[in-house]
């Protein structure tokens, strides 16, 4: 839980900055969307937050919010800090299904893999599993990868075994220092910073990443400049029009003020993804409706989000089963999952 500290110790004025018009589209046409917000999910971060919402495209952001010089105060206790965890599933009939799964849908030489997969794992299996290789297929030759916010590095260790050439990105030293230690080649700083040769890669992946940036156009635009012709980008951010927003309002998982600077909805975002050259706009199936109602549910009593084992047992079962719920009504109206996944690709074709 949040200390009672952090609403009454204000963010230093002089490491704010005021945004007067939305950061996806431009508009200045806004409304009040979350207001009194407190970091309530590390508990690091000082001061009372504000999110606005455009009347334009449905995007919402942090005014004012931390300058870009001042913000990783806020990332003090941020969990990309740990080492990545190896993976310890076992070699079971389990993993031989979604092995199998992803053999046949991706394409992946994994082994063992039982066909069968393909047909008896459900819709929200799947999503997940398309999830763990973000939705790309096994490159057909050399093909390099950049994750931008890698973390740990345990998702680019995973794509590594799996044949692709792997590179992060990742502002924060310390979790750059975890995935360096998993041998995977990390430079430390942002798009802006990191100047690699155009078209170096022919898949970049920013997974709960456009969220955190000052200037997500920009970092569109960068990554766009970073694809091979026909290269792929790979987003996942939270999403403004989600069910679990409008249940659980200040209390939602998804806003993490002052982390989350820029929230998407489908509109917003596709919308951006165009204005920075995408094409191919693609949202994929994402199901997570349980364990934001769980998260949202142990913060709404007043509890810390990874608190989950004080929620008293009833509270616990009818957060589950209306998460589930939630997803049930997803695979209907995906314009309000809890997260938006969406592949784009840069116009061209591979040489």
């Amino acid at each position: 839980m949040a200390s009672p500290s952090l609403s009454g110790t204000p963010w230093p004025a002089a490491d704010l900055e005021d945004v007067p018009a939305c950061p996806a589209c431009g508009g200045t046409s806004r409304r009040s969307w979350r207001v009194g917000l407190v970091d309530n999910v590390f508990a690091c971060a000082p001061g009372t937050w504000n999110f606005a919402r455009c009347e334009k495209c449905g995007a919402a952001w942090l005014d004012p919010r931390p300058t870009r010089g001042s913000v990783m105060r806020a990332y003090a206790r941020y969990y990309t800090h740990a080492p990545a965890a190896p993976d310890g599933r076992p070699h079971g009939v389990r993993t031989a299904l979604r092995q199998g799964y992803l053999r046949a849908r991706w394409g992946y030489a994994v082994s063992p893999a039982w066909s069968l997969g393909r047909y008896v794992l459900g819709r929200r299996r799947r999503a997940v599993l398309d999830l763990t290789v973000r939705h790309l297929p096994r490159p057909a030759g050399a093909a390099r990868l950049l994750d931008v916010g890698c973390g740990n590095g345990a998702f680019l260790a995973r794509m590594r075994a799996l044949s692709w050439e792997v590179h992060g990105l990742e502002p924060d030293p310390a979790a750059a220092a975890a995935a360096t230690a998993v041998g995977i080649d990390v430079v430390i700083g942002t798009l802006a910073d990191a100047a690699p040769p155009a078209a170096s890669f022919h898949a970049v992946t920013m997974s709960s990443v456009i969220e955190h940036l000052h200037d997500p156009g920009a970092a569109l635009t960068a990554c766009r400049r970073l694809l091979v012709p026909g290269g792929t980008l790979h987003l996942m951010t939270p999403n403004t029009d989600a069910l679990g927003a409008k249940r659980f309002g200040t209390h939602w998982r998804g806003l993490e003020a002052p982390r989350h600077l820029v929230l998407f909805n489908r509109r917003s975002l596709t919308r951006l993804l165009d204005a920075c050259g995408f094409t191919d706009c693609t949202f994929h199936p994402h199901f997570v409706g349980e364990w934001f109602w769980l998260v949202s549910g142990a913060m709404a009593a007043g509890l810390a989000p990874d608190d989950l084992g004080s929620l008293p047992r009833a509270l616990r079962r009818a957060l589950g089963d209306e998460g589930r719920a939630a997803d049930r009504r997803v695979a209907r109206e995906p314009e309000h999952a809890e997260e938006l996944v969406v592949t784009a690709r840069r116009p061209g074709a591979y040489a």
